[in-house]
């Protein structure tokens, strides 16, 4: 038992400010430095009490003869015969002698909190005297209720005590130990077991501890063979909440917090739904380009599909430019008979006159596919949504429809052959009619003119056969280059619909996050963990104000403890 006392006495001082000082009653009368109360109760193995006393001690710090206290106590009895007291039942005046005082006395109050405790035989509730010597499982429970109940804030609360249950088992008979709300320490041939619980402070702490665990309780089980327990100690305080630190869960602080993570969460939001409107007309504009880019690859196909028929007309205009250069050296040299001459020469004009219509035909449609393609490349090349590796094949296709532009350029004049042309027909029609002198000398002068002009269409068909196969690898490369940046324009446009549809899904759920989650937590905080914190306040003074049993001297320090004793079974 002296171990046991020993526990309870090392908790007992866990719970107990010590803090001395010096103090005068009103009427100048000594005051003690502190007051300490442990209320004794003693109770039967079910918990109800049977009897119990109050002993008090005054601390003398500073030496003083006399000591005053106030106190509700009867047959009140001094610890040490040397010191007396005088007084009318609430008033005592202590002849202290320098030393601290200690007295005892009784009290028909009821302490604040109040245990029972039930015993069970393999399942079966028995009463303490038919448990005792038995054999098998048995589970002892205390339960403790807590009357000593405030108001704050509209709120029903109790005084937070805590209750610590200490039980010394028999090893031997005691096997498989096992607690609730409690811990075990074997000490060799005893197991100790100690319990814990807080009644009243679930209800004291309100919604916010719905879900806590919050004992108060203390279960013990084992398998025993041949039960016997020794008497039991328990000590019930306010002073462990007195001493918790509640000042960083300040509620301003709290409604700070609550303020500024609204704030936060609806700039998140408009943020998301930034994202998401940008990253949509960023879609809607890489559509746009892919359209463009196709039309350019489509201009470009069609370019290039009228190479062949280009090609073919050249070849032709060379074939066409022979005859008529073989045509007009006859002519002019004069060596066929006219009417034969005549008749060549007819011929070889209306060869020329058709192959010019072919030629300036067939360059007129290149310059027209040629226009158009550089039209679309600068459109698009105009675009700032144009990836970089996309601008540098259009500047490929830009050079080379430049370079088609200049070989175009230079084949325009042959052209101007066909004044020349229609003149000759007209004095070899003349002359086939009447050859007269004067058709004679038309005549003569039309075939000189011919013979320059065929010149000239020989010297313009060499530049077109020379820039020919420039102009094809040009268009060619010019499909090749649209064709890659049309299908970079479709990636481009379909990862930026991706990214838009993201996005669109991220403002969504910031939303959901904003209305749902940033909401409930904002709740908890205004309204539970705020409330909470206005409760444990209120809780914390309610321990620091039940210092006392008995009473005390106003201005004077006091501390209480209730040491409950449980008889043996």
């Amino acid at each position: 038992m002296k171990r046991l006392g020993f526990v309870l006495s090392a908790i007992a001082l866990c719970s107990l400010s010590l803090g001395p000082g010096f103090a005068l009653a009103d009427d100048g009368a000594a005051l003690p430095s502190e007051k300490e109360e442990a209320v004794h109760v003693y109770a039967n193995p079910d918990g109800s009490v049977r009897d119990g006393k109050v002993e008090v001690t005054l601390r003398n710090a500073n030496g003083l003869p006399i000591l005053t206290d106030t106190s509700s106590l009867s047959d009140v009895k001094p610890s040490d015969e040397s010191q007396s007291f005088t007084g009318d039942g609430q008033e005592l005046t202590w002849t202290a002698k320098g030393e601290d005082v200690s007295y005892t006395g009784k009290s028909d109050k009821s302490i604040p909190v109040s245990v029972a405790v039930s015993y069970t035989l393999d399942g079966v509730a028995v009463s303490p005297s038919d448990i005792s010597g038995k054999t098998g499982k048995v589970r002892i429970r205390y339960d403790f209720r807590n009357d000593s109940a405030f108001t704050s804030g509209g709120h029903d609360m109790r005084t937070p005590f805590t209750a610590i249950t200490a039980l010394m088992l028999d090893g031997k008979a005691f096997k498989n130990v096992r607690v609730t709300n409690g811990k075990i320490v074997n000490d060799g041939d005893n197991v100790i077991v100690v319990g814990y619980a807080m009644p009243g402070l679930k209800e004291s702490l309100g919604s916010a501890a719905e879900d806590a665990d919050v004992p108060e309780y203390f279960e013990v089980e084992a398998d025993v063979e041949g039960f016997e327990l020794k008497s039991t100690l328990t000590m019930v305080s306010a002073g462990l909440m007195e001493d918790m630190d509640l000042e960083p869960a300040r509620k301003d602080d709290l409604s700070s917090t609550s303020a500024g993570l609204t704030e936060a969460t609806a700039a998140l939001v408009e943020s998301s739904d930034g994202l998401a409107e940008g990253l949509g007309a960023l879609a809607d504009g890489t559509e746009g380009v892919s359209g463009a880019a196709w039309q350019l690859n489509a201009g470009a196909q069609a370019a290039s599909e009228s190479l062949p028929a280009l090609v073919e007309s050249i070849e032709e205009l060379d074939k066409g430019a022979a005859a008529l250069a073989e045509g007009a050296a006859k002519l002019k040299e004069g060596t066929a008979p006219l009417s034969e001459s005549v008749e060549q020469a007819q011929k070889a004009c209306q060869l020329a006159l058709t192959v010019l219509a072919t030629m300036e035909s067939s360059i007129e449609t290149v310059k027209s596919n040629n226009e158009a393609a550089q039209a679309i490349v600068a459109g698009v090349m105009g675009s700032s949504e144009v990836p970089e590796s996309a601008r540098a094949e259009l500047a490929q296709a830009v050079a080379a429809l430049q370079a088609n532009d200049l070989y175009l350029s230079a084949v325009s004049s042959p052209g101007s052959a066909e004044p020349a042309l229609q003149q000759l027909m007209a004095a070899v029609q003349q002359l086939n009619e009447n050859l007269d002198p004067d058709s004679a000398a038309a005549l003569s002068d039309g075939a000189a003119k011919l013979s320059a002009g065929a010149d000239a269409l020989a010297e313009g068909l060499d530049a077109l056969s020379d820039g020919t196969a420039p102009l094809v690898k040009g268009v060619r490369q010019l499909v090749y280059g649209t064709g890659e940046l049309a299908s970079g324009a479709d990636e481009l446009a379909n990862g930026a619909k991706e990214a838009a549809a993201g996005s669109n899904e991220l403002a969504k759920g910031m939303h959901e996050y904003s209305e749902q989650a940033i909401a409930e937590i904002v709740d908890v905080i205004d309204n539970k963990v705020v409330d909470l914190v206005d409760r444990l306040d209120a809780l914390k003074q309610a321990a620091r104000d039940y210092d006392n049993f008995s009473g005390k001297p106003s201005g004077v320090s006091s501390t209480v403890r209730f040491v409950i004793e449980v008889d043996a079974v």
